[in-house]
Order: structure tokens, then sequence, then C-alpha cells
């Protein structure tokens, strides 16, 4: 920001030494993700009701043209980015799409189906974090009856029993949890500055 060229040229070499391998985690995360849409038992699990999982995928964009050699578009771009006093393209303007049938999923999806992908994402980096860790997550989901329909709802605690996922979720309307034994519910009210729970 104080246009000092020397300083520019080292953040510039950080950033080009450092930037393949941020795209190869990243790439080969999307890998890890897309092979879980495609073998998971929690995919399996919504697809009857939701057919359209199975064409979902993620996608990963470098941040700049990847057809390109990363210096020589940090070259290129030396005077516009002095002037913005940012650099424009790099692996920090990085990004992930989710798609179907390779549109953008928010494009032609509802919100409950957007619901249920977000559910589904938060559940494979779950699975995720287990196998290249061994540590076991807690789940932590808000407002869950919001845009879920009961049939989904139902088959996201199923999953969540099943595999014994420990799970603080919060929720306005909790008629789609009264039907399972296996779910402690803890109710607050607010009452003034005070809030109890029963």
């Amino acid at each position: 920001k104080n246009n000092d060229y020397d300083q520019i040229k080292y953040w510039d070499e950080r950033l080009i030494e450092i930037e393949p391998k941020i795209s190869l985690l990243n790439e080969n995360l999307c890998k890890t993700i897309n092979k879980h849409l495609k073998s998971s038992s929690l995919v399996q699990g919504f697809e009857e009701k939701n057919p359209w999982i199975k064409e979902l995928t993620i996608e990963y964009q470098r941040g700049f043209d990847g057809l390109s050699n990363y210096s020589d578009i940090l070259s290129r771009n030396l005077e516009k980015d002095r002037i913005l006093k940012r650099t424009t393209e790099g692996p920090h303007k990085r990004s992930f799409s989710i798609l179907l049938n390779n549109t953008d999923a928010a494009e032609i999806l509802s919100r409950g189906q957007q619901k249920i992908i977000s559910i589904i994402f938060h559940l494979i980096q779950r699975e995720i974090i287990i196998e290249h860790t061994n540590l076991t997550p807690i789940l932590l989901m808000d407002d869950i009856s919001s845009e879920l329909d009961k049939e989904n709802a139902n088959l996201m605690l199923k999953y969540l029993i099943n595999n014994s996922v420990q799970t603080i979720m919060t929720s306005i309307n909790f008629s789609h949890l009264a039907d399972h034994t296996d779910v402690v519910l803890f109710h607050v009210e607010h009452n003034g500055g005070c809030s109890n729970v029963k």
C-alpha cells in the first residue's frame, strides 16, 4: 500500500512459491468431497427423495487464469495492482462452485433444496475430518426447521441417529423432532432480560 517495489517483489515471490501448494490442497479437497458425494451412505439416504443430488459436484476456481503462469499474471498486473493497492489475482481470490449438471446450483434449486445441500456438505465435512484426524466433531445446526420439509428433516435425523452423531441443533418449530425418541429437547424461554431452560 506504500508502493514500496521491494516489498511488492518480496510478497509476490512468496505468493508464487505458495500458490501451487494452496491450489493442490483445494483441488484434492474438491476431489475428496466429490468422491463422498458419489459414495457416501449419507448422500444415498437423501437420493430417493432428492434424485437431483446424483448430479451434484463441487468445483475449485484458483482465483486467476489457470492457463497462464502465475508469475506472468503478477508481472502483467503489477501497475494495476499498485494503483489499486492490492493483489487482484491469486489464491487469496479462490472460490468454490456448487454445481448441478454443470450449472450453478443456486440458480436452479429452491431454498429448501439449497438447505439440503448445506446439510449434506456439513455432514461430509464431518466425515472427512474423522477420516483424516480420528477426531469426532460435535455437529452444530442452527434453525434446522427453516426451509426444510418434514420428510427431509426425518432423513437427516435418521442419519444422525443411526451414525450416533452428537448434534446440538436449534429450531423454532420442533414438531419434526417429536417423533424421534432418541432426541432430547430443551426449551428456552425468554422473559424480560432472562432466559430459562426447561
